[in-house]
């Protein structure tokens, strides 16, 4: 059984060109860095469950794909992604055919489940993806090496279909933090989001509705023989979970408490850094925290105007119901309010908050 990590990020098809090209400029300027020719070739990927989707309710993700004049199972088990850095488990065999193969499924850790006539009576086509995928192998001076490959087709479920255009940057050998470098030097000069959501979550999607919810901190396990390094990875990672988890509410929702919970999210970054100034470079630290402070502020112009409005405001309405002015700043108040999301909208979707998180 593998660890698989990968960074998975979204990009726009115009961009396109300019990935190709930017890659070939690396490979020809960069002597440290070494570059394949790309190869492409058709993928078309089925994911199975139950129709209850007893799988994912067990935190499996089972698929057969058929790339290169071969039949491949997957099983993964759901891992965890934070700021497009996807970590699983997966356990791949070759099979004769496009059926699903039980009898490849030798690991302890699945082949009990799987072991179950019922259950594998009941295991049959959820949905799948039609890609046209393009890699480029990446080596490094230091012996880091890494898998870049674009995506681009479409995510058949029932008679939905949704485009598919992203990059992977899948850590063959290294350390993780080379992906992040290699994703930041790509986007000096294309736009990439961090796609925090696999395909195999897009495809479930459709058939259960995960609604938008509230993430609030949770406490930080340290310890008093902790390094000081391991201890500030684990409070950066926590902040950034919480982050990135109410991220989808200030995008599409309407709860206020999203824009508070990344509020503290950051705040309690920024103090991060600044405790642990003493281990982390200065000049790369007070770059962060410089931008840190501009999302902050930002989300701060919308949350002054929550608070004015469903705290504020209202018992002084109640109490002055007559007075036309204060029910005029009510509603100028709320013409702010809107335009402060907007602004919180674009802010949260642009390449500099993206370039934040990746860095």
């Amino acid at each position: 059984m593998a660890n698989e990590i990968e960074l998975k990020l979204r990009i726009s098809k115009s961009d396109i060109p300019k990935l190709k090209r930017q890659l070939a400029a690396i490979a020809s300027t960069s002597p440290s860095v070494q570059i394949s020719k790309p190869c492409t070739h058709k993928t078309l990927s089925t994911y199975y469950d139950t129709p209850d989707l007893e799988l994912l309710d067990r935190g499996i993700s089972l698929r057969l794909r058929r790339a290169e004049r071969k039949w491949i199972q997957t099983i993964k088990d759901t891992g965890n992604a934070l700021s497009g850095l996807h970590q699983r488990t997966e356990l791949e065999s070759e099979v004769n055919s496009g059926q699903l193969d039980f009898s490849k499924i030798v690991d302890p850790t699945y082949a009990k489940f799987f072991n179950h006539t019922v259950l594998r009576a009941d295991i049959v086509p959820i949905f799948s993806t039609d890609v046209q995928r393009t890699a480029w192998q990446i080596s490094f001076e230091n012996g880091d090496w890494v898998e870049l490959v674009l995506d681009i087709g479409e995510l058949i479920a029932g008679d939905s279909r949704e485009a598919i255009c992203k990059i992977e940057l899948e850590l063959k050998r290294g350390h993780q933090g080379r992906l992040f470098e290699f994703a930041l030097q790509l986007q000096k000069n294309i736009s990439l989001s961090i796609e925090n959501m696999s395909k195999a979550q897009r495809g479930y999607a459709y058939y259960r509705h995960q609604p938008l919810r509230i993430l609030k901190s949770k406490p930080v396990k340290l310890h008093r023989k902790m390094h000081a390094n391991d201890a500030l990875k684990q409070i950066v990672q926590t902040c950034l979970m919480q982050l990135q988890g109410n991220q989808d509410m200030v995008l599409h929702g309407s709860d206020v408490e999203g824009v508070h919970q990344m509020r503290i999210a950051l705040r309690r970054l920024r103090s991060a850094l600044k405790v642990f100034s003493g281990i982390t470079r200065k000049q790369s630290s007070e770059k962060i925290i410089v931008e840190l402070v501009w999302i902050t502020n930002v989300l701060g112009d919308a949350r002054d105007l929550d608070v004015f409005l469903t705290q504020t405001l209202p018992p002084m309405l109640q109490q002055m119901q007559n007075q036309p002015r204060l029910t005029l700043l009510a509603k100028k108040a709320k013409q702010e309010r809107k335009l402060a999301y907007t602004n919180v909208r674009a802010a949260i979707t642009s390449q500099r908050y993206q370039h934040l998180l990746l860095t």
